[in-house]
């Protein structure tokens, strides 16, 4: 098996193992004991606690990673995936090759492990949350299900405008990392306020993005507007809620 070919599995073995890891907390019953039942929003805060690492720490980590594997030849994010990588192939001839077998026409080889490691735990994690809580809701379950196909479409159909939407995405969970931590201690002074100022940062930080993917050539403006900008909208509109929610008590 070649590098390139290899890189799908040895990602693909990372986040396994990792999901392998929260099934295991989760059966294992420690955390509803710890936290209980207890829910504020839509999910029981053992729930909250167990999306916070993959939230704070993997994907960011994950983000850095890569930014660090590509930066050495570029400035910013985007010329890996918009066919200007001066060490080898592209995101998109890099799917390529997968798909077809063919050998690219620029030489050298770029390590995409870490990429193909957001790619498979995103998912995972977007999957493993309808497992662990499948009475989230109807609108909750289509939400997720929105995000799994926007995910796919993201990652494969939108190659050029890839590193905008794996930052978008790095900068939402962020967000809702902070939702995660206020629902699980809401009566802590001053954490709604940080909730609060760090949601609305990620959204404006995705927005960004958005805004970035419009001038890669090609990009599906319809899926940056649907995907972004819908959830942007939505996570808005439940924090304002949230906060006359609490002004009015």
């Amino acid at each position: 098996m070649s590098d390139e070919s290899s890189m799908p599995a040895r990602a693909l073995l990372l986040s396994a193992v990792w999901v392998a890891a929260v099934l295991l907390l989760y059966h294992s019953g420690a955390l509803q004991a710890y936290f209980g039942t207890a829910q504020i929003g839509k999910f029981p805060n053992w729930r909250n606690f167990l999306m916070l690492p993959g939230q704070c720490i993997v994907l960011p980590t994950l983000w850095l990673l890569s930014r660090r594997q590509h930066n050495q030849c570029m400035l910013g994010l985007a010329a890996a995936w918009c066919g200007q990588h001066a060490h080898g192939m592209c995101w998109g001839a890099h799917l390529k090759q997968l798909r077809t077998g063919e050998t690219p026409p620029s030489p050298g080889s770029i390590n995409w492990c870490w990429d193909w490691a957001f790619v498979f735990f995103f998912a995972a994690q977007l999957v493993m949350d309808a497992y662990l809580v499948p009475d989230m809701g109807a609108l909750m379950l289509l939400h997720h299900a929105v995000c799994l196909l926007g995910h796919i479409y993201g990652t494969f159909m939108c190659t050029r405008a890839f590193p905008f939407y794996f930052a978008g995405c790095i900068a939402l969970e962020l967000g809702s990392a902070a939702c995660n931590i206020w629902t699980m201690y809401p009566q802590t002074p001053g954490l709604f306020s940080a909730y609060a100022i760090v949601m609305t940062l990620s959204n404006v930080l995705a927005i960004r993005c958005f805004n970035r993917c419009a001038y890669v050539p090609r990009m599906n403006i319809c899926f940056g507007i649907t995907l972004f900008g819908g959830l942007v909208v939505m996570r808005q509109r439940e924090l304002l809620i949230r906060a006359f929610e609490l002004n009015a008590s």
